[in-house]
Formats: structure tokens, C-alpha cells, sequence
């Protein structure tokens, strides 16, 4: 019953999601730099799938992914304060609490189809340029920790997306650890406590990808109980005076 209710919760925001520009968003502009960044390995001097997909995802995955989680986060909120959703959702028969599980569910959901398109880019990409050394088993791992890593940022920045009802704060915030973690990736020892650096370091050999993965999962869940608890007992109060 209460996977039921979960899954028809995500089923309707889904639905709100699809009548709003954002929802294309979603794909086309991972699709748009990774297809560009991907054509100069046409030039590259190294040749092989891992030097394809670190030219295509370098760029995207450093700047444009935790930028893009940012925004769409914070809009997404941002929407419900201005059409009162949250304050229709709040007169339904169901607990508080999962009114903000669904929207991290839901951006949980979007992380994984913003990675499935850049996968999908570079693998025509390894089609199209014959590139050797893939392996199903060892890309796996990276394909989950990109995804996972995206969803520790969902999941700090819907906290701030509440916490704030403007969107200037948590897209501000956002951009500034993104270009932080830009100069923290170069650094491994520093990177690895940067969470924005994780999606970059991800998609590259090298970097212990059980660890990223494994702390990405834990801080998504403890962020994640932090909000529901926050928005059950502080927010919830605040969403009707707004």
C-alpha cells in the first residue's frame, strides 16, 4: 500500500513536470554539450573508450550537471510555492512527510534520465568512432556513481530550495560550489570532500568509485531524513504564509 501510494505520488509529480518547460531541458541540453564535447575526439591524439568518454563527459559533468540539478531543483520549488501546490498536497490524506519524499524521488528519477542520455550520446559516439576497451562490467560502476552523485546534489539542494523561498540563494549556492569544485577536481585528496566534484570524478579510472558511490548513497539518505523531519516540523508551517 505505501509503495502504491509512493509510486502514484511520483505519477503525479511526473505529470506537473511535463506541462512545464523543464522537462525537456532535461534531455536536450545533456544532449546538445556531450554530442559537441564528444566530436573532439575526432582530433584527440589518444585514442580509446575511456578517452571518449572523459572528452565527452568532462565538461558537462564538471560544470553543466550540478548547475542543471541546481536549477531545476530550485525552479521546481520554486513553481510549487507560486501555483500553491504544496498547500493542495498538504489537504490530501497522506503524511507530510512523503509530500517531500516524492519530490526527491522525483529528482531522483530525473538524475537517472539525464545519465541515461549522456550514455546514449557516447555510446553512438563508440559506434560511430569504433572506440575499443568497453566493458559492460567496468562501466557500470561508473554509470551508478555519476547517477548516484547526482542525487547527493538533488538532495542538498532541495534542502535549500525549501529552506529559502526565493530561488536567487539556492542557485547561487549552487554555482559557487560548482566552480569551487572546478579548481577542488584537479586535486585528488581535495576532490574527494568536495560532493561537487563527484559526478566528474565518476567518469574517470582512477578515483575509488566504492567510495563515492557508497558516500554518495549515505549523505543522500541522511539529507533526505534531515528534510522530511525539517519539513514535518518547520516548513510546514511556513509554506501557508507564503
Amino acid at each position: 500500500m505505501e509503495i502504491l501510494m509512493l509510486i502514484n505520488g511520483i505519477k503525479i509529480e511526473f505529470l506537473k513536470l511535463k506541462r512545464t518547460g523543464i522537462y525537456w531541458f532535461i534531455y536536450i541540453i545533456p544532449a546538445i554539450f556531450t554530442i559537441v564535447n564528444g566530436i573532439l575526439y575526432a582530433g584527440s591524439s589518444k585514442q580509446g573508450y575511456e578517452i571518449l568518454r572523459a572528452v565527452t563527459f568532462q565538461i558537462f559533468l564538471t560544470f553543466l550537471y550540478p548547475l542543471l540539478i541546481g536549477v531545476i531543483t530550485a525552479l521546481l520549488i520554486r513553481m510549487e510555492r507560486k501555483d500553491y501546490g504544496l498547500n493542495n498536497q498538504l489537504i490530501l490524506p497522506i503524511s507530510r512527510t512523503r509530500v517531500y519524499l516524492n519530490k526527491l524521488v522525483l529528482l531522483v528519477f530525473l538524475n537517472l534520465m539525464i545519465v541515461i542520455t549522456i550514455y546514449l550520446v557516447l555510446a553512438i559516439y563508440t559506434l560511430v568512432f569504433q572506440a575499443k576497451g568497453y566493458s559492460l562490467l567496468e562501466e557500470i560502476p561508473h554509470f551508478v556513481c555519476i547517477w548516484l552523485s547526482g542525487c547527493l546534489i538533488s538532495s542538498i539542494q532541495l534542502l535549500l530550495s525549501f529552506q529559502f523561498s526565493g530561488v536567487l540563494v539556492p542557485i547561487a549556492f549552487c554555482t559557487i560550489l560548482t566552480m569551487t569544485g572546478m579548481f577542488a577536481s584537479a586535486q585528488k585528496t581535495l576532490s574527494m570532500i568536495d560532493f561537487w566534484t563527484y559526478p566528474v570524478l565518476s567518469a574517470f579510472n582512477g578515483y575509488n568509485l566504492f567510495l563515492i558511490g557508497t558516500v554518495s548513497f549515505i549523505l543522500t539518505c541522511l539529507f533526505t531524513i534531515l528534510g522530511m523531519y525539517l519539513f514535518k516540523n518547520k516548513w510546514i508551517n511556513q509554506i501557508g504564509k507564503q
